[in-house]
């Protein structure tokens, strides 16, 4: 048995890999640069995470773009003994070099950092006092102005590597294109890397296209075939309620989620979701990165995304157990329009970026020549109100300025706050307190926290408080107290969104963006939203598109709406009896895709080309878009 499989067995509980992790695994430990190219749901974590593991220093630093991201897979790692940390713009100068110690000195594994924190000074000169056996680097396409989610912040990665040049490393991704791959062995200073690719061909995934237009009546109806396990994407947010409230009408119950709500609720409605509690999910694509749960059936699209990467990446959050799954969007003519109007709007002009540039310095009093990597609690809504920006504009200008460089914006993941006991046990039983209540909350926190000696351990301070017999804020003040005399390491928890400004304030008259890169972006992103209107509109193997569209060569899965003859006209003359004797039943005015519904959709076209044979032939009649009961009763 490899060593690496006794790893996985050891720390994951796995008996095998996936393809192509062992090859990409072994690839790291014999110290190859390497670049993973892993569809959604492939196991891409793992193939850095593990080679650590049987490293000789076994740490890592991992690069991630969200803190929800990070939060996520530390926590997945604790839940396997594996010792990780992550530092990130919610925590104060001094949590974040004592967490950098940890990894340092201590025994911990991983040490997760955002792209924008390489920037700092201070960061950088810790970085040549660590002993790494791997650098990774995930949403590696992030790096190139070509991919689809460009973050000029990936740029400073390879800093990394000056400080470790012989130290391998790993970038990863769902979707990039040769362009983009080239990039990231570019700007990452990889050595002659090694490229894994994993097929995108999906051989559990069905992809659909139907087009409507009555949305709700054809999700109640797929949600009747398929059950309520999935996710319904939406590109506006005031949809994901409104579906919400009128599923809740037809008795179905679901999650709604956008990037507006409070960051408790958000927190909230995924946790019912990813536990199974309500496992119908209407969301914007702020549910994405980070959403992990294997037993999705289907994920619906009821809008046009903007890229064929964005769509995959949702639609690939179905089926990740193996089991069959279907990829659905429901588009109307309007939409395909919408859509265009809507890539317009993203790229405001150059006068209105500045305005808002400077707006924002204002609003959080940035002087000039100052706010270099300073943080604030960011509310969307308060300050459109006090730019008198649109929210859907002032959206898209906050998206360039990160783009470009100038800000970094997170989710606001609502981060649990952690306790790590740093005091020594000596230490602990003569404690500088002489109230009790200092002691039972410690002997509180050892015996309600496994772990608590090795690493920053979520807890709940209200629930402590309800044990001690004392309010949660008495509980936080006790625990600052205990961080401040050394006893413990206390983080509370974050709730907010918040805005890291990446660039110190010019003056006014020297802010700008990069031109040349601004028109560039604006027409990658008309590229990639005519091929996604391609793959909508074509009467060609859904899977066969995608494949072709990520340089693979195009094969038929035989299992999509056009393989299955949904872009047929021709009925079947057994179909075609079937289709008159329920003409034959109708007693009242009926709409054409009320009839229809009732039929496969990959049927449908053909029915409604034979229904407009039948009025061709004065068989039945057509009034508007309602068939007419037939008067003798008999086809």
């Amino acid at each position: 048995m490899s060593i690496a499989l006794e790893a996985l067995k050891k720390y994951w509980g796995y008996q095998e890999f996936r393809h192509p992790q062992e090859e990409i695994i072994h690839a790291v430990v014999d110290t190859k640069d390497v670049i993973a190219l892993l569809p959604t749901g492939g196991g891409k974590s793992l193939c850095f995470q593990l080679p650590t593991m049987i490293g000789r220093y076994q740490k890592a630093i991992v690069v991630s773009p969200l803190i929800s991201l990070m939060e996520d897979q530390v926590e997945n790692l604790r839940k396997h003994h594996i010792k990780a940390i992550a530092i990130h713009s919610g925590l104060t100068s001094n949590q974040i070099d004592y967490q950098i110690d940890n990894f340092i000195y201590g025994d911990f594994n991983f040490l997760y950092i955002s792209p924008e924190r390489i920037l700092s000074n201070d960061f950088q000169a810790r970085l040549g006092k660590m002993k790494l056996d791997l650098i990774a680097v995930d949403e590696a396409h992030c790096i190139s102005q070509w991919g689809f989610d460009f973050r000029p912040s990936y740029l400073s990665i390879h800093t990394i590597r000056e400080f470790h040049p012989n130290v391998p490393m790993i970038a990863l991704t769902a979707t990039a294109s040769e362009r983009v791959i080239n990039d990231i062995s570019q700007y990452l200073n990889m050595k002659d890397p090694e490229i894994f690719k994993k097929s995108f061909f999906r051989d559990n995934l069905q992809f659909f296209v139907i087009n409507t237009d009555n949305k709700q009546h054809e999700i109640l109806y797929l949600l009747s075939k398929l059950g309520t396990n999935g996710i319904i994407y939406t590109r506006n947010r005031r949809n994901t309620v409104q579906i919400k409230e009128w599923l809740a009408k037809h008795g179905i119950k679901s999650i709604s989620y956008h990037a507006g709500m409070k960051t408790s609720e958000r927190n909230l409605a995924q946790k019912n979701w990813k536990d199974g509690k309500i496992p119908l999910a209407i969301a914007t694509n702020a549910f994405g990165m980070g959403i992990d749960k294997d037993d999705v059936r289907f994920v619906f699209h009821i809008d046009v995304a903007s890229s064929p990467e964005e769509y995959y990446q949702e639609a690939g959050r179905a089926g990740r157990d193996g089991k069959k799954a279907f990829a659905i969007t429901l588009i109307s003519d309007i939409d395909i329009e919408n859509s265009k109007s809507q890539l317009e709007k993203q790229f405001p002009s150059y006068e209105a970026i500045k305005k808002a540039y400077i707006s924002l310095c204002h609003f959080y009093k940035i002087a000039i020549g100052s706010g270099f990597l300073e943080s604030f609690t960011f509310h969307i809504d308060e300050f459109s109100d006090y730019s008198k920006l649109d929210y859907s504009s002032l959206n898209f200008i906050l998206k360039i300025l990160e783009k470009d460089g100038w800000i970094s914006l997170s989710e606001g993941i609502r981060m649990p706050s952690t306790v790590q006991i740093i005091a020594s046990k000596e230490e602990i039983y003569n404690i500088p307190h002489e109230e009790a209540i200092y002691d039972e909350l410690l002997k509180s926190l050892l015996r309600n926290y496994e772990g608590i000696w090795s690493f920053p351990t979520k807890i709940d301070e209200e629930r402590i408080g309800k044990i001690l017999g004392i309010s949660k804020e008495k509980t936080e003040d006790l625990l600052l107290i205990l961080t401040r005399d050394g006893i413990v390491n206390y983080i509370p928890s974050l709730s907010d969104n918040t805005i890291t400004f990446i660039r110190e304030r010019p003056i006014n008259e020297n802010f700008s963006i990069e031109k040349h890169r601004y028109e560039a972006s604006k027409s990658m992103a008309r590229n990639r939203l005519n091929a996604m209107i391609d793959y909508l509109q074509k009467e060609e193997c859904r899977q066969s598109m995608i494949l072709q569209y990520f340089g693979e060569k195009p094969i038929k899965c035989g299992m999509c709406d056009i393989c299955l003859g949904s872009h047929k006209v021709i009925l079947s003359k057994e179909d075609q009896t079937i289709v008159k004797k329920q003409l034959n039943t109708l007693r009242s005015e009926t709409k054409i895709d009320v009839f229809t519904r009732n039929w496969p959709y990959n049927k449908r076209k053909a029915v409604t080309h034979f229904l407009k044979t039948l009025v061709d032939n004065e068989e039945i009649a057509i009034s508007g878009n309602a068939i007419l009961p037939s008067k003798n009763g008999s086809l």
